[in-house]
């Protein structure tokens, strides 16, 4: 069944840092949590971005997060086209500073139009033990602390004191069109104001509680294809946003989009199956309390949610399913599927044992609406396969919906009675 199955995020993170190569890479978070039971696993199946590679050599064990300037190296000002010299934006050079003595401890912000790759570092040994964090950015913040033996940029670097502060969804997606990887600081008259924002792209996002791109500093995170909501809190210290670039600033889509028309042969069109695209819904604006029915040709992961935080409590419940019956409640917050999926009203009528069979040979999660003139009559079937099996008095995706449910390998008989509401069989 469903119900709150555990994000471990950080987990994958792990691994993906392992991995590091350039571009959009990051910390990067497991995949959704997969169902109670013993469900396909899917789950969140965003690709995590490419994970980022240091110009050395060496492995490097993790990318972390952006990171701003320090105070090290200025560039000359630079003679405008008049007799006045314009002063040009302080840079710090490619190369390794030594903290306290090269560079001062704190909070640095840098920025490039270019990736560049950072290293905080606890010794000069040139090992990979040295490495307390690194990164690829385009904008960085980061704190080099007064335990740092130094830190290393392999490209020059602007410093910055701020930039401009960011207070629409537009602002932010700006940042996902424009690829690269951002950190930005969180508050008042900072870089990001806290408050609820929808963005579009192929994106990671990380909100921090602090700037030294370890991953004790990670409170959410995720991957994301698509359109989704995040709430950035106030008590977050800063917000990171690792996308792959669009040709143009991409427009978030109504709820239910229909694709085009396909022609047939006699050149008369047939309107092809509404569609639910991916992405996160917000409930009362996007889409609508009820009873809602979606299915794929392919295993789809979703949530129901309290909030848009991004954190495990937001989740109400989720499932993995090849054909889905949910009820969306008005007090439900949103609403989140990985992928397309199609809109349907009912399926054909199920009656025989063969015909629920058929849905056993062809594996994955399905869920019927129970009576007659829905998907799935009462009565008694008898069923073949390695399957999970529940009768639900609802479609809340919430455990207490079950009235009965069982794992069976081999061949079992269920009675699904009139005043049961779904049946779900995965298998």
């Amino acid at each position: 069944m469903r119900g709150k199955t555990m994000h471990a995020k950080l987990a994958s993170a792990l691994l993906a840092v392992a991995l590091i190569g350039a571009g959009c890479g990051g910390i990067s978070p497991e995949t959704a949590p997969a169902e109670a039971e013993a469900a396909p696993t899917a789950a969140t199946t965003e690709v995590p971005p490419p994970a980022e590679a240091p110009p050395a050599t060496e492995a490097v064990a993790r990318t972390t997060e952006p990171a701003v300037a320090a105070t090290a190296a200025t560039t000359t000002e630079a003679p405008a086209t008049t007799a006045a010299a314009v002063p040009a934006a302080p840079k710090l050079e490619a190369g390794t500073y030594e903290v306290g003595v090269d560079i001062e401890p704190g909070i640095h912000r840098f920025y490039s139009s270019d990736s560049f790759y950072w290293e905080r570092l606890s010794g000069f040994s040139g090992q990979f033990d040295d490495m307390l964090a690194n990164g690829n950015n385009h904008q960085l913040v980061v704190e080099i602390k007064p335990t740092d033996v130094g830190f290393n940029v392999n490209d020059d670097v602007f410093i910055n004191e701020s930039y401009a502060l960011i207070t629409t969804s537009e602002e932010l997606t700006r940042f996902a069109d424009l690829g690269g990887r951002y950190v930005f600081e969180v508050g008042e008259g900072k870089d990001l104001a806290p408050g609820t924002y929808r963005v579009s792209g192929s994106c990671y996002y990380a909100r921090l509680s602090g700037f030294s791109g370890e991953f004790s500093d990670l409170i959410a995170n995720d991957n994301k294809d698509g359109r989704f909501i995040i709430e950035i809190k106030p008590e977050d210290s800063g917000f990171e946003l690792a996308c792959s670039a669009t040709d143009a600033p991409t427009t978030e889509s109504p709820a239910t989009t229909t694709t085009t028309a396909a022609a047939t042969t006699t050149g008369a069109a047939v309107p092809a199956a509404p569609k639910l695209e991916e992405g996160t819904y917000e409930v009362g604006v996007d889409i609508e309390p009820g009873i809602h029915r979606f299915y794929s040709s392919d295993s789809f992961y979703w949530e129901r949610l309290s909030g848009f935080s991004g954190q495990f409590d937001d989740m109400l419940a989720n499932g993995n399913n090849h054909q889905l019956v949910v009820e969306i409640k008005p007090t439900d917050v949103g609403f989140n599927v990985n992928d397309d999926v199609f809109i349907n009203e009912s399926y054909a009528l199920i009656t025989t044992s063969e015909e629920l069979t058929r849905f056993a040979d062809l594996g994955g999660r399905y869920v019927f609406e129970v009576g007659e003139g829905k998907d799935l009559a009462p009565g008694t079937y008898r069923v073949s396969g390695s399957c999970y099996y529940a009768r639900l008095s609802g479609f809340s995706g919430e455990f207490s919906d079950l009235i009965a449910n069982d794992n069976k390998d081999g061949r079992f008989i269920i009675e699904i009675k009139p005043e049961d509401s779904g049946f779900e069989l995965a298998c």
